[in-house]
């Protein structure tokens, strides 16, 4: 279990700095965005800390001091998802703030356009226009004030073409929009959800992963090694022989049988008794 221990202590340390970074430029000052870091981490981590807490206090009996820190732990959790998946927003939203604003300044030049064009569309329709050969040749005043108008759009059309004209910038998150199109969700709903979902998950593994971690191992029971039965026959039958229950034991003496116990005493009783002197 201790890659199971690893995985929710890296998940444990990225929910702290993100909830400590989030206080920290949340304040206006300094003192308070120490404080508001030093809170949010603390906050995170007692989150953390509070499910093995309650699991270790209801294996040894206090049950009140387990349901305590099982009714602490979804409001830090909540406030630990909400610190985490702000940090992660705004840091998206900084990267892509300069090319999302010119792909948004693109759009809006493309509908005022639009516009200027269907402007354009319905003042040469005007039989005052027609009458003035197309401005060539205006004469009265309504004329002039007429062509006037259209030579203004002309100049903005002309503008606006020049912007449209430019080379496209990049889309800073081609996956967001790719998931936008294909679930036919806003850009913001898809930017939420892919924001919100690693963040809960890293939030998950270091809530849950130190309770699991800490679960007991079961118990398995061990049966001893069954002999083959080949083996086991041959071994009754005296063919083949049975290993010695200690091999570092030194072999036995065979044991005499009661017919040669009696033959050794008889030879010892009637051999002679020889003596041997050695001359002075």
């Amino acid at each position: 279990m201790w890659t199971l221990r690893f995985a929710a202590t890296v998940a444990a340390v990225v929910t702290i700095i993100l909830n400590a970074h989030h206080g920290f430029i949340s304040a206006t000052t300094l003192e308070y965005a120490v404080m508001l870091a030093a809170l949010n981490a603390a906050l995170d981590v007692a989150k953390s800390a509070l499910l093995p807490a309650a699991l270790t206090a209801w294996r040894r009996g206090a049950y009140v001091i387990a349901l305590v820190s099982l009714s602490l732990f979804p409001p830090l959790f909540c406030n630990s998802v909400w610190n985490a998946v702000s940090q992660v927003a705004l840091s998206r939203t900084a990267a892509s703030m300069a090319t999302m604003g010119a792909i948004e300044a693109r759009d809006r030049d493309l509908d005022v356009r639009r516009r200027k064009s269907d402007e354009l569309a319905t003042l040469e329709e005007n039989p005052i226009f027609q009458a003035s050969a197309a401005c060539a040749l205006p004469k009265t005043k309504d004329a002039r004030t007429l062509c006037q108008a259209v030579a203004d759009l002309n100049s903005e059309l002309a503008a606006i073409d020049a912007r449209l004209t430019s080379p496209t910038p990049p889309d800073p998150q081609p996956a967001i929009t790719w998931l936008a199109e294909l679930t036919a969700k806003s850009r913001a709903t898809v930017a939420f959800i892919v924001a919100i979902a690693p963040v809960l998950l890293a939030e998950l593994v270091g809530s849950l992963g130190f309770v699991i971690a800490a679960a007991p191992k079961p118990v398995i029971a061990t049966e001893p090694p069954k002999r083959p039965v080949g083996l086991f026959c041959w071994r009754t039958l005296g063919v083949w022989p049975r290993p010695p229950e200690n091999p570092s034991a030194a072999p036995a003496a065979p044991r005499a049988t009661g017919s040669e116990t009696s033959s050794t005493a008889q030879r010892s009783a009637t051999a002679p008794n020889i003596s041997w002197s050695i001359p002075q």
